[in-house]
């Protein structure tokens, strides 16, 4: 694939993922957004402001924020 020229390389669906982790790696929590519409392509996350998780993204415009059930 990657000596092919970029135009043919397979494009990536929007599709939005975080994950939560233990200490060994394995997932406890996972949040989808299967459609991309709200944010995509997620590099960081960060709960703040007790009950909140603060989104970002290197190809985005904006900072998501999701509000965890209590």
């Amino acid at each position: 694939m990657s000596r092919l020229p970029r135009a043919f390389w397979p494009k990536p669906l929007p599709y939005g993922l975080v994950l939560a982790l233990d200490e060994n790696g394995n997932i406890t929590h996972s949040l989808h957004d299967p459609t991309g519409e709200h944010l995509i392509e997620i590099t960081s996350v960060q709960e703040h402001e007790e009950g909140y998780l603060y989104l970002g993204s290197l190809h985005s415009d904006r900072i998501g924020r999701y509000k965890l059930p209590c």
